[in-house]
């Protein structure tokens, strides 16, 4: 009886040995399952962040082609405004000296007051030049005084006053 209860004893234990034997290649199984899941996640996560590197190198260098792009524009601009600037003091020289000569052509008011004495001249362009003006001049013994507003302002009005004048 002793050697039935023994012989029992090892059956219900390489029973349980084979259950255990059984359990644990399941959990192998299932581990290298899941040991493999993560090798292919790391494998995917490594091919992201890779991607994602070169697309930051990418926007790196898009970022250093616009910043250069920015500086080059603003170079750009600065020489176009000195440029202008230049030329418009050119031409603000030339309308100032254009003023210039239309005053020189124009009649001093100390001439007009010899013939009247107590007459006093306001001449105030709305530009620099004018095509506006005055003139007078003696013939005999009779003094001529215009006032002439020629048509238009600015430098097109003072090339007509200068005709006038003229």
């Amino acid at each position: 009886v002793a050697h039935v209860h023994l012989g029992l004893a090892l059956v219900h234990m390489r029973d349980g040995l084979i259950d255990a034997d059984a359990q644990l290649r399941r959990a192998l199984e299932q581990s290298m399952s899941q040991e493999e899941e993560l090798r292919q996640n790391a494998e995917e996560l490594f091919a992201i962040n890779e991607e994602l590197s070169n697309k930051q190198r990418e926007l790196q260098q898009k970022n250093e082609l616009l910043r250069l792009n920015e500086e080059h524009l603003e170079r750009k601009v600065a020489e176009r405004t000195h440029e202008i600037s230049l030329k418009n003091q050119e031409m603000m020289d030339s309308v100032v000296y254009g003023g210039r000569l239309q005053a020189a052509l124009m009649p001093y008011p100390r001439q007009l007051n010899v013939y009247f004495p107590d007459a006093f001249i306001f001449f105030q362009p709305q530009n620099i030049v004018s095509g506006d003006f005055y003139w007078f001049h003696k013939i005999g013994n009779k003094v001529y005084f215009a006032t002439i507003d020629c048509t238009g302002h600015g430098i097109p009005g003072a090339i007509i006053s200068v005709i006038g004048l003229n």
